[in-house]
């Protein structure tokens, strides 16, 4: 393992070469994961930020995470599942719009937004809780 770690390994922080080549990427985890500990994400993110320097305003330029309430290993759970992830990163590539949130829906019913850490979805305090538009990021 010693020998091919290295190679095979993914938790290098040092994300430079890839931003400097245009590289955006988009990552979630779920807060309830009962497999892979969510901190670890958050860590690794954290990681990234500080390897790169510059804060998560510099990070966020190429990378972005969105932390899901609920939701379990590979979806599942109480929370919204993240909705359109592909899309997305499609739209930030190919038209430089990064995701300043993500929607998730519930398999019940009703929908939210996830934001990009370390930010998190608040209730305005206004209408429903099922609608995304009455969250806002912060």
């Amino acid at each position: 393992m010693a020998q091919v770690g290295p190679l095979m390994a993914s938790d290098n922080p040092n994300l430079a070469t890839f931003r400097d080549h245009g590289g955006k990427v988009v990552m979630w985890h779920g807060f309830a994961d009962q497999l892979i500990v969510p901190q670890g994400t958050i860590e690794y993110y954290d990681a990234v930020t500080q390897a790169l320097g510059g804060g998560y305003a510099q990070t966020q330029q190429f990378a972005r995470l969105f932390m899901a309430p609920g939701v379990g290993h590979c979806g599942g759970g109480s929370g919204p599942q993240p909705q359109a992830l592909f899309d997305a990163v499609v739209n930030w590539v190919e038209h430089g719009v990064a995701p300043d949130r993500i929607l998730a829906s519930k398999a019940v019913a009703g929908g939210t937004q996830i934001c990009p850490y370390p930010a998190l979805a608040h209730w305005t305090g206004v209408g429903s809780t099922d609608d995304a538009a009455n969250f806002v990021c912060n």
